[in-house]
């Protein structure tokens, strides 16, 4: 299977590799390559890896995280917990990327109830259809 792979390191260059893929056909996503299945292969067609966009900001006055696509469950833990904040939901492996988590859908073992404290996940649309990224 061939691919090409593309590892933006900011937002310019990650806006730059969708429009890439709006004129080429089609791009997928791909964290840190832990997806059950292989779910982030597309053969023929762009791969964008976010392991490089790690960057994350906490605002502990609304308990609100905003995370690149890129950082881990594992880094979130090590800054948060330190701090009293917790996510409301975590997988059995902090080897996940925020991206995985949505795309893989880890957030829906808290189907029962809805978290009141700590960080929100909130998701971000990123289309190639339109190369554009945001809430």
């Amino acid at each position: 299977m061939s691919v090409r792979l593309v590892r933006p390191r900011g937002l310019d260059e990650l806006h730059g590799a969708l429009a890439a893929a709006r004129s080429s056909g089609g791009a997928i996503a791909r964290g840190l390559g832990r997806s059950y299945g292989d779910a982030a292969q597309l053969s023929g067609e762009l791969v964008i890896d976010t392991s490089g966009l790690t960057g994350f900001e906490l605002d502990e006055n609304r308990g609100t995280v905003t995370a690149q696509a890129g950082a881990t469950l594992r880094e979130l833990l090590a800054a948060l917990v330190p701090r009293g904040w917790m996510v409301p939901v975590v997988p059995g492996t902090q080897h996940v990327t925020v991206a995985g988590a949505i795309a893989g859908d880890i957030h829906g073992k808290n189907q029962a109830s809805r978290a009141r404290s700590g960080p929100t996940w909130r998701r971000s649309a990123c289309s190639p259809r339109t190369a554009r990224c945001g809430s």
